[in-house]
């Protein structure tokens, strides 16, 4: 591909598929404001909806490698292996590319992330999210929690969508550098239809969710609470529910609705392609899920003026400001839930109001056009980041896996040379000197441990 005079930074997204990662990454890159870099994008070799958004759409250059989601898994095999292979494919692209800098989408693919130490160019990470048993079933946690650690304190930059997950990832991926951010996810604001008429104000209430069918979004306590208001009152509004999921859970819902007499008003859609006609009909929006980094559903509902009903799970914290722009709940409390949507379904222009203050919120918080502006300020900003250290040009940590054993036992012997070396310099800034020196140490460490882990695990 042609070389022109921007820099050259790689996007590597971990699936062709969209979910809340990639909705954030098209955002982004589709809002980027131009000529200040020029992107190209990795995606796993299989073909997917997003991929072809971003070559044909955004028309930006897309490479291939076979690398897919991988985490650490209790009883899995060949973890080593397949880490090592990976890492040797992303660096090897990333120097035939001349890539500048890189931006892994995911912490799910560290692998994109060593390739970059090993090919000498700045790590950016944008962390979505936290990985947990509960959404991933056999999960190594404590593997994982060392690989997850490892990369943050590697990155040059981490970016985070929420205060929640910048508190989970100082809790526990034992910090050891402070360049982490918090940058929001955005979405443009709609414009507005009247929704003042007679018949609007008229029509049964309908409160929606938008999400994957699975347990962690608890879709019961919202059925439940369908259960209680209607028990209060019959036929007074519609509960929706728009996504896809596993099927055993999908009938479980089902099985629920029969039980309890709920056809006529509760609802299970298939995910919907126009969220658009969902947001503009409902009243409030409903997010019940156990953990959440963030919600896009809620800035979403906000950007078109709808409250949202949000439990205190993480990132909604963050985003509506309870009795202002919707309400929050304690997580799994289907009673608050009922009762909130039942002060809705009574008072349209309190849902009015609350509705406008969200969009407020939204137009001064999370409008994708400055978010994505402030994206790019990190980028450009971790570039423009002179790399000072001596430990940083040598590749900083050449981890491979393979060559750990070899790394830990002299790393005990480098220390006190290197920590000589430090005390001995003159260069002016030798508090950074220390707090990598000491940072290079611990990862060793950690990398030594997740080792050890993977060969107990096989």
């Amino acid at each position: 591909m042609n070389r022109n005079t921007l820099p050259r930074v790689a996007f590597v997204s971990h699936s062709p598929w969209f979910a809340g990662a990639e909705r954030a990454l098209i955002n982004l890159l589709e809002h980027l404001p131009p000529d200040k870099i020029q992107p190209i994008v990795l995606f796993p070799d299989a073909q997917g909806p997003v991929k072809k958004i971003v070559k044909e759409r955004l028309g930006l250059s897309v490479f291939e490698l076979p690398y897919g989601f991988s985490l650490p898994s209790m009883g899995r095999t060949g973890f080593e292996a397949r880490l090592e292979d990976d890492i040797a494919a992303f660096t090897n692209l990333y120097r035939e590319l001349e890539i500048d800098a890189v931006v892994v989408n995911t912490t799910v693919i560290y692998p994109a992330s060593a390739a970059a130490i090993r090919a000498g160019v700045p790590l950016l990470i944008h962390s979505h999210g936290i990985i947990f048993p509960r959404l991933f079933p056999g999960l190594d946690l404590s593997a994982w929690n060392k690989l997850d650690s490892l990369q943050l304190n590697i990155a040059d930059k981490v970016l985070v969508p929420s205060k929640w997950v910048l508190a989970q990832c100082r809790r526990t991926c034992s910090l050891i550098k402070t360049d982490i951010a918090i940058l929001p996810n955005g979405t443009e604001l709609p414009q507005l239809h009247d929704n003042t008429s007679v018949s609007a104000q008229l029509r049964v209430p309908e409160f929606a969710m938008l999400c994957t069918l699975e347990p962690n979004k608890g879709v019961f306590t919202f059925l439940e609470a369908a259960a209680k208001v209607l028990g209060q009152r019959p036929a007074s509004a519609t509960f929706n529910v728009y996504g896809d999921g596993v099927p055993e859970y999908r009938e479980s819902l089902e099985s629920f609705i029969t039980a309890h007499n709920l056809q006529n008003s509760c609802f299970l859609h298939s995910k919907q392609a126009d969220v658009e006609s969902i947001y503009r009909r409902c009243r409030a929006v409903i997010v019940a899920s156990e953990v959440e980094s963030f919600s896009f559903v809620a800035i979403e509902a906000m950007s078109y003026a709808k409250p949202v009903i949000a439990t205190r799970c993480g990132g909604p914290e963050d985003i509506v400001k309870d009795g202002k722009t919707g309400y929050l709940i304690p997580v799994a409390d289907y009673e608050s839930l009922a009762e909130r949507m039942i002060r809705l379904m009574d008072d349209p222009c309190l849902a009015g109001q609350m509705g406008m203050a969200g969009r407020e919120r939204v137009k001064s918080e999370y409008d994708i056009k400055e978010v994505a502006r402030e994206y790019l300020a990190h980028i450009l900003g971790m570039l423009e980041k002179p790399r000072i250290l001596d430990v940083l040009n040598r590749k900083r940590l050449l981890l491979s896996l393979s060559t750990l054993d070899e790394q830990y036992e002299r790393s005990n012997e480098a220390s006190a040379a290197r920590d000589h070396l430090v005390s001995e310099s003159s260069i002016n800034n030798s508090r950074t000197i220390v707090a990598d020196a000491v940072r290079e140490r611990i990862l060793l460490n950690s990398l030594w441990k997740t080792k050890e882990c993977a060969q107990e695990v096989g």
